[in-house]
């Protein structure tokens, strides 16, 4: 299975409901709150700026 084939399964799994991924997004703000969830390993997947 080629790198191309395996995106499109995985956007149909997404699609289908199958797999979800939890998205919060936050203001530069409140980056210190996100830093300090991150230490106290409170956060569930990774953050992006």
């Amino acid at each position: 299975m080629s790198a191309t084939e395996d995106g499109q399964e995985a956007i149909e799994f997404f699609t289908r409901g199958l797999a979800k991924a939890p998205i919060k997004v936050v203001g530069l703000s409140e980056v210190g709150k996100v830093f300090d969830m991150m230490k106290e390993n409170k956060t569930v997947g990774s953050r992006v700026q």
